[in-house]
């Protein structure tokens, strides 16, 4: 005779499936924590490296001066404007520019060769990164950062401030301008902001951007939508249904 399942039978499957449920659903929260807290610890890592660096050498990595360069062992520049020109910003080859190369791509390579910090980012030199070539790696570069593939955190001077950028590398041209993406979720971009600043993204010290740039001065919740402009002002675009998409790059004001 067969029998079909009682209600306490019936109740317990419930409860079982609810912990499986609610057991996978913390876990990602643990893991979404985690790397926030990862990548925020980064940052430190970063602004103290190149703090150290300052003291260090009397200069910025990526900026300090060929002479300097030269006593040093370090790479080699001309001193020109965003080619070590010693006026403490992050250029990339030229006055005001935010190519990928010379100032901003030394940076990393610079606090590497002195001795304040582990990454090993060696390629750079005092010309503007090239892409386009054969067996092109940006990770050769930039560090790459800990929410998903092809994400970087790019150095770099905006709006006359030394930052970071957080996004998506979609491509690097012969002249190292660069095309961003998103690279994080609306939660993750307010996660970093709250844990660095005030969870607002047109405020403060980390921005939301739309690219390199220009700050995202947000749209009506949709999918592709990082920030929300119909409150009463500005917030990250966290809906539930929206919030872990991919739609967000924010940047990062330097302590430099």
């Amino acid at each position: 005779m067969k029998h079909g399942f009682t209600v306490l039978e019936l109740a317990i499957v419930i409860v079982i499936i609810a912990l499986l449920v609610g057991g996978v659903l913390v876990g990602r929260s643990l893991v979404a924590a985690a790397t926030i807290k990862n990548y925020t610890a980064s940052l430190d890592r970063y602004n103290s490296g190149a703090a150290t660096f300052r003291l260090k050498y009397k200069a910025l990595p990526g900026d300090i001066r060929p002479g300097e360069a030269m006593v040093y062992g370090m790479v080699s520049r001309t001193g020109e404007s965003g080619h070590g020109d010693g006026n403490g910003l992050l250029e990339g080859c030229a006055q005001n520019s935010q190519r990928l190369g010379c100032e901003t791509a030394l940076f990393w390579r610079d606090m590497w060769e002195g001795g304040v910090s582990p990454l090993g980012v060696t390629l750079a030199t005092d010309i503007p990164v090239d892409g386009t070539v054969p067996g092109f790696r940006i990770e050769d570069y930039l560090p790459i950062t800990p929410f998903r593939p092809g994400s970087y955190t790019y150095a770099y001077m905006l709006h006359g401030r030394n930052s970071f950028y957080l996004s998506t590398i979609t491509s690097v041209a012969n002249d190292g301008t660069l095309t961003t993406s998103a690279g994080i979720t609306p939660l993750e971009a307010r996660s970093i902001d709250d844990k660095i600043d005030d969870t607002a993204p047109d405020n403060g010290i980390v921005r939301a951007m739309s690219d390199l740039s220009t700050y995202d001065n947000g749209a009506t919740p949709a999918a592709g939508v990082c920030v929300n402009n119909t409150l009463s002002t500005l917030a990250y675009n966290v809906l539930e249904a929206y919030e872990n998409n991919i739609t967000c790059q924010v940047s990062i004001r330097s302590s430099l």
